[in-house]
């Protein structure tokens, strides 16, 4: 099905006009660990976008975004129970990881980045990232649960990464507070 296009003003491009975002039911769903096969074709996204096969692309709004992740914790709070953890949700603006499941003296925070189709690309924050560093007396995952949205065809997919190398981060730029540095004209 394609999607339907507003034709705007003459001479312009065609714009395709935003559908609903649906979502798999988080709770009700059937999902796999693990992946698919890196031959398998699907699409390819970073963020909580992702658009199914015959679908335009678009940003998903700061809403949007929240109910992907919102699905995407949902089904990792699952495999957690499934695991053998007692999960404790995090506040949704928790700097460091969204669940933390306890199981006898074992500790796990796990990170959840949630995407609509197949994401090859996830943006972690400087706290997230320091609290992989720093793990002592816990253990923190990042788990990417993929094709959530509903007219994907594809099943859920939680992948769950324990290890991440120098050579996968991709920062480009630091932001700097300036209220917290000190300025040359000032030190003179």
């Amino acid at each position: 099905m394609k999607p339907v296009v507003n034709a705007g003003l003459p001479g312009e491009e065609p714009k395709p006009i935003k559908e609903p975002l649906c979502l798999k039911d988080g709770q009700k769903v059937d999902y796999v660990v693990g992946g698919l096969p890196e031959t398998e074709s699907a699409p390819h996204a970073s963020g909580g976008g992702g658009a199914a096969p015959g679908h335009e692309a678009y940003s998903l709004s700061p809403e949007e975004k929240s109910k992907v992740e919102e699905e995407g914790r949902r089904i990792a709070t699952r495999e957690l129970e499934k695991m053998g953890y007692v999960v404790e949700q995090m506040p949704t603006d928790h700097p460091g990881f969204d669940l933390r499941g306890r199981r006898g003296d074992e500790e796990l925070r796990v990170e959840v980045k949630a995407h609509k189709g197949r994401a090859t690309v996830a943006e972690i924050t400087q706290r997230q990232y320091k609290e992989y560093l720093g793990q002592q007396g816990y253990r923190w995952e990042l788990w990417n649960v993929e094709y959530l949205a509903a007219e994907n065809a594809h099943p859920v997919v939680i992948n769950m990464y324990i290890n991440i190398p120098d050579d996968a981060l991709a920062a480009r730029t630091f932001l700097i507070d300036l209220k917290k540095c000190r300025s040359s004209v000032n030190s003179l």
